[in-house]
Formats: structure tokens, C-alpha cells, sequence
């Protein structure tokens, strides 16, 4: 019994202090502290999720090579999360099963694994390793073509662990919810694509691109303006000699936080005796909550910048894409642990199972884990090389000298803090 209460206390200490240590985490980063969010990540358990918070806070310190290092470890963390079944690795025991997400190994999103290459090549390019940085856009691509299997597989597989328990989930019942609706459907740009991706590879194969890159360049570069109609990558660059590209990436992505709720039993099918004096079943699932950033417009070189990627929309439509799996796992942990606790209540009698029951309410929390340090979106400007200055609402927030065809970072934290970075892409 002592085990099972000091069991209860770990799991609300475990699940209560995540939130509190992104918040502290994020605060660092938005005050422009890198370096020390760095260190605060990497005392942190070595995990996927906090290995990614270290390698983003790197980058923006302008470590690239360090922060690739971390990126490297982080990509192998990803690929061995990834590639095992969602449902067998976390539901198939009861030890799993009487534990929420919080408890187990953080797997990331789709749109982690994405940018962890995208970011790689952007410090190989820093770092001039040209050919590695290609290697890591192929690698994104990649990662983007086969993001549209993943939920369908993932939804295939806790239905199918439902119905070795003897019941069903009409999960279409469930998402017809006015709540639930409002998040479903939610599409950010076709086929899984982030734009920043496009861009990268644009600004790379117009530089450092081959002779037989310029048809990989020319339907690269439609696809981008397709999806963003941007007035600065419709210039003529060949007016002059030297151009710098401006990328700005700004505020912090959407945080996630918990939502409880309620759903009456006859969401599922199939006979659930140990359910039989419940009306109503609730469970506890995580919900996108937007950040305010602290600048919306930018202007550069008194040209208006063009919205490029916009990671908010990005990370609505990978929620929104997840919510039926999400509501799916909640609903069949839920239904296994109120037939464990009625089973115990049989075998060991009311006091063991009131302990259970304390146990299932401790461990109904929602997963709010997430790579807080991913930006709420991305901004390009293209403008002539010399004094290139970042201005927002007629305040000046930073200032930079370009020399020859350039790309120039500008890093804008949630709290408004500035850094740049400058490359000489020729």
C-alpha cells in the first residue's frame, strides 16, 4: 500500500512540474538568455524532448557546430521513437496502461522531425558544409513525404487495441462535439509542407547549386510562391550585382495545456460491465494555446516583409490532423483502468480499490510536452546588400553590414529580444 501511495504522489509531482519547467525554460529564451537555456535543457533529463530545446537554444546562440551535435543525438532519439507501434509500446502492459503520456518517452510531432533537418542544414550552412546542408534538405523532404501515413496508422492502431479488449470507439461520434469540430479540418499548406523548407533550398540551389539544378531551382521556387505569393522572391535579381536574403524568425509556437472532458458512455460499443453504474466518463486531453509574440509586422529597409511559414497555422493542422488518435488513447486508457479498478475492487476489496481509483485520477493528465523553442512563424525579405536594418511599428530592433549576395537571420524572441546572424553566400 505504501508503495502504491508514494506510486500516486510521483505521478502528480511528475505531471504537475513539466509545465513549470518549459515555463522557465521558455522565459530564458524569450529574454534572449541562449546560453543559459542551453545549459538549464541539458541538466534536464536526456531526453528527445529536452535534447531539442538544448540543440534550438544553441542555434540561436550561434553555436552551429555544437548545435548540430545535439540535433544529431536528438534525430536518433526521434528515429527509434518513431519506428516503434504507438499501441504496443505504451498500452500492451498494465504498468503503461495505469500511467499517462507524461510518463513515458516524449516521441515528437511530425513537424519535430521536419524541422530538426531543416535547422541542421541551416547550421551546416553556417558552418559552409554545403553538401551536408544539401543532404539535410533532401532529408526533410523526405520526412514531409511520408508524414501522411502516419496519423491513419496511428488511429488504426488504438482502435485495434480497443477491440482486443472487447470494445469499440465511434470516434466520428466523438469528434461531432461543437468544441471538437471547431478543431478539426484545420489545413495549413498542402501535403504536409512547410514553406521555410522550400525557401532553404531555394536560397541554396540559386547559390551553391549545381549547372543541372536549375529545373530542381525553377519548380522549387513555384512551388514556394505558390504557397506564400511572395512580392520579394518575384524580383528581378539580376538588376544588381549583390543581394541579401532576410529570413526573421519570430515569437514562440502554440504551448500546449490540459483539457478535461466529459463524454457519456455510450461512446463505445460492445458490453463494458465493469461501466455499468457510469453515465459519464471524463478524461483529460491537450489543447493548443496561442503565444502572443511581441511584434507582428516588420519592415526592412522600409520594405514590408512577406510571411513565409507560418508555424501556428502549421502545428493547428498537425493538432488538428492528431485529434481523433489523441482522443482515441485517452478514451481506451481511461475504459482499461476503470476495468482494473473493478477487477482489484473484487479481488483485493474496496480499500485497494479506492487506492486504484486515486491512481487513475492522478494519472488522467494530459500530455503537454512539447519543443516550446520552435518560432510562431517566419518572414523573408530580399533586399539590396549594405546596411540592412529590421524596424517594426517605426522602432528600429537591429541593424546589419552585408557584403556580396548575403543571407542575414534575425532571431525575435517571444519577449522581443533581437540577434542576427550574417552569411556570405558567394
Amino acid at each position: 500500500m505504501k508503495t502504491l501511495l508514494y506510486f500516486i504522489s510521483a505521478l502528480f509531482v511528475l505531471t504537475g512540474c513539466m509545465s513549470s519547467k518549459l515555463d522557465k525554460f521558455d522565459d530564458k529564451m524569450s529574454s534572449g538568455e541562449y546560453l543559459d537555456a542551453k545549459d538549464y535543457a541539458l541538466k534536464e533529463k536526456k531526453d528527445l524532448l529536452w535534447t531539442l530545446q538544448a540543440a534550438a537554444a544553441t542555434n540561436a546562440a550561434g553555436e552551429y557546430k555544437e548545435s548540430n551535435e545535439l540535433f544529431d543525438k536528438a534525430e536518433d532519439m526521434y528515429i527509434a521513437a518513431r519506428s516503434k507501434s504507438n499501441a504496443s509500446d505504451k498500452m500492451s502492459t498494465l504498468a503503461t496502461v495505469l500511467v499517462n503520456d507524461n510518463a513515458v518517452a516524449y516521441k515528437g510531432e511530425v513537424y519535430d522531425g521536419i524541422l530538426i533537418n531543416t535547422y541542421k542544414a541551416l547550421n551546416f550552412m553556417f558552418l559552409q558544409n554545403w553538401d551536408l546542408a544539401r543532404v539535410e534538405l533532401n532529408r526533410a523532404y523526405d520526412r514531409q513525404r511520408r508524414a501522411a501515413d502516419f496519423y491513419a496508422k496511428e488511429i488504426q492502431e488504438q482502435e485495434e487495441e480497443a477491440r482486443k479488449k472487447g470494445f469499440g470507439i465511434d470516434v466520428s461520434k466523438v469528434m461531432k462535439r461543437p468544441e471538437l469540430q471547431r478543431m478539426s479540418g484545420i489545413e495549413a499548406y498542402a501535403d504536409y509542407v512547410n514553406p521555410l523548407v522550400n525557401l532553404i533550398e531555394v536560397i541554396y540551389l540559386k547559390h551553391k547549386g549545381d549547372i543541372g539544378d536549375s529545373e530542381r531551382l525553377r519548380q522549387t521556387q513555384n512551388r514556394l510562391l505558390a504557397m506564400t505569393h511572395s512580392k520579394h522572391l518575384q524580383k528581378d535579381l539580376s538588376t544588381q550585382d549583390a543581394w541579401t536574403w532576410v529570413l526573421i524568425e519570430n515569437g514562440q509556437m502554440p504551448r500546449r495545456v490540459e483539457w478535461r472532458l466529459d463524454f457519456p458512455v455510450g461512446i463505445f460499443s460492445g458490453l463494458i460491465r465493469e461501466m455499468d453504474n457510469l453515465s459519464i466518463v471524463s478524461i483529460a486531453i491537450p489543447k493548443l494555446q496561442d503565444i502572443p509574440a511581441a511584434y507582428n509586422q516588420f519592415v526592412v529597409n522600409g520594405e514590408n516583409v512577406d510571411l513565409v511559414s507560418d508555424m501556428d497555422k502549421i502545428i493547428h493542422a498537425e493538432y488538428s490532423r492528431s485529434l481523433p488518435g489523441i482522443l482515441t488513447k485517452a478514451l481506451v486508457s481511461m475504459a482499461i483502468k476503470t476495468i482494473v479498478q473493478y477487477q482489484i475492487g473484487r479481488a483485493k476489496g474496496h480499500t485497494t480499490a479506492f487506492f486504484v481509483g486515486l491512481l487513475q485520477a492522478a494519472s488522467t493528465q494530459a500530455d503537454v510536452r512539447t519543443w516550446s523553442a520552435i518560432p510562431k512563424n517566419y518572414h523573408l525579405a530580399i533586399v539590396p546588400s549594405g546596411t540592412v536594418k529590421l524596424t517594426s511599428r517605426g522602432s528600429l530592433l537591429g541593424s546589419a553590414e552585408t557584403k556580396g549576395n548575403s543571407f542575414l537571420f534575425f532571431k525575435v524572441s517571444r519577449g522581443g529580444h533581437v540577434s542576427s546572424h550574417a552569411l556570405v553566400l558567394d
